[in-house]
């Protein structure tokens, strides 16, 4: 049934196999209208399965990489919603690049992620709608 759920917007995560259940999703954009008179910035969200944080080299799953405006006390509203999702039952790593500055590269769940504006939906997902770069003490 997988090419009738693709049809209808879904997409496999993790491997798929023929007899077997296939785990997909299908992401819901949000999108944001950013301020014309603030400065802006561009963000880099990537996403990468658990072993990044223990294996050098590890490639993310998926980047995205979107504009910013910086507001005046620092916060940098999103053009659009950043959502994540492990493809496989480890742990979700992230890494927030501000304007070329790695802000974090850490599992999602951790308090710099938290505190950077991640936060988690009820079914497992990481979102980032505004990048708080003053809550933490800097960058990796």
């Amino acid at each position: 049934s997988l090419p009738f759920w693709r049809r209808m917007g879904f997409e496999p995560i993790g491997p798929v196999s023929e007899w077997e259940e296939i785990p997909a999703r299908r992401v819901l954009g949000r999108s944001f209208a950013l301020p014309a008179d603030l400065p802006r910035v561009t963000v880099e969200v990537g996403f990468y399965q658990e072993r990044a944080v223990h294996v050098d080299g590890v490639e993310p799953f998926e980047v995205q990489t979107l504009s910013g405006a910086v507001a005046t006390g620092g916060e940098i509203a999103l053009e659009r919603r950043v959502i994540g999702l492990s493809p496989d039952a480890g742990d979700l790593v992230v890494k927030l690049v501000v304007d070329g500055k790695v802000l974090c590269f850490d599992k999602a769940k951790y308090p710099k992620p938290e505190a950077l504006g991640f936060w988690r939906t009820p079914d497992g997902a990481f979102v980032i709608d505004v990048v708080e770069p003053a809550r933490t003490s800097g960058g990796d």
